[in-house]
């Protein structure tokens, strides 16, 4: 039995809808078997759906395109034509920043994402936007080797079925089997993590995503727990929060000459910033593990001097006594 109109127009709504490339004049007309004046009928009656209209009363519903590119299609919230161009660089700008998941399958979805979105929009807007915009990755991990291993992570997390994993610790020999359950998928310094609870006990667990060797579908499932929250285990750019709760007070003193490097940055959650009598700059903050904080303050060299804690302190002199050694500088 031949559609009714009033099922293909449900039919149209739900492409426009799940769709942002929209439906061409060319497929209302083959698959949907409209003619022209049917459409034009149909197009007059999407443009007047409330629901479809923007924040300035404007429909969203538009047609674009020449001959057998001509489409319509549902144009995105809160995307006006004149800042089209402000739109394409933020996204681009994400995906450059993102650079480290080659050869994965969140790259390709990021890339065909950015082509859909803007497919059909004026091509003068990506000419030489790889160039425009460009990010370094810092010591990127490579996660090409890892592409299969990271898609069952992520249908794992956002399906919360239970992961059984093979994870070989940094300081194990061989790996372990943990039934993982996934909370979170967790960007730190170009590495991912996973945050989740495994059957080995109710403790919030931490696992660098190279180091998951193999991966196999259990088919069971979770409950995602109200209470969790990713911000409860990390601990901005200094690492992510052990276990154990401890609090550092760290409190670190600057040369003058490193004003502007010091005053420009929010280099904690925590941080506060003020400038001593003799025009010291120094920086107080508490952080939960000391490991990153010990070659953040080395990378000033002689501008930066511990004040507290007595473990930093102790730890910087490690690191230099051993710096000396290593070059027979004695």
């Amino acid at each position: 039995m031949a559609d009714t109109p009033r099922i293909k127009m449900a039919r149209i709504l739900l492409r426009l809808l799940e769709n942002p490339n929209g439906i061409t004049f060319n497929e209302l007309s083959d698959s949907y078997e409209i003619d022209d004046r049917t459409r034009r009928t149909y197009i007059a009656d999407l443009k007047e759906i409330p629901e479809f209209l923007d924040e300035y009363g404007k429909s969203r519903v538009e047609v674009d395109g020449r001959e057998d590119t001509r489409r319509v299609y549902l144009r995105p919230l809160n995307i006006a034509k004149d800042d089209e161009g402000g739109h394409v660089i933020a996204l681009y700008f994400a995906i450059s920043m993102l650079r480290f998941l080659k050869g994965t399958e969140l790259e390709d979805k990021m890339q065909k994402l950015f082509g859909n979105l803007y497919k059909g929009k004026n091509k003068t807007l990506f000419y030489n936007l790889d160039k425009n915009i460009y990010s370094i990755n810092e010591w990127p991990k490579d996660y090409s080797k890892k592409a299969n291993v990271l898609k069952d992570c992520l249908h794992s997390m956002i399906h919360r079925k239970v992961l059984r994993v093979n994870y070989k610790a940094a300081d194990k020999r061989t790996s372990a089997q943990h039934e993982l359950k996934i909370y979170t998928l967790l960007q730190y310094r170009n590495g991912l993590y996973l945050i989740g609870r495994t059957e080995k006990g109710n403790r919030i667990t931490l696992f660098a995503l190279e180091r998951v060797t193999k991966t196999e579908k259990t088919g069971d499932t979770f409950n995602y727990p109200s209470n969790y929250s990713p911000q409860d285990y990390v601990d901005g750019a200094f690492g992510l929060i052990r276990n154990d709760g401890k609090q550092y007070n760290v409190v670190v003193n600057f040369s003058s000459k490193l004003d502007d490097v010091i005053t420009s940055r929010k280099w904690h959650k925590t941080s506060s910033v003020k400038t001593l009598k003799d025009r010291t700059i120094q920086l107080s903050m508490t952080v939960s593990a000391l490991e990153q904080v010990i070659p953040w303050v080395l990378s000033f060299g002689n501008h930066a001097k511990v004040i507290k804690p007595k473990e930093l302190k102790d730890a910087i002199r490690v690191e230099l006594e051993g710096l000396v050694a290593s070059y027979d500088l004695n």
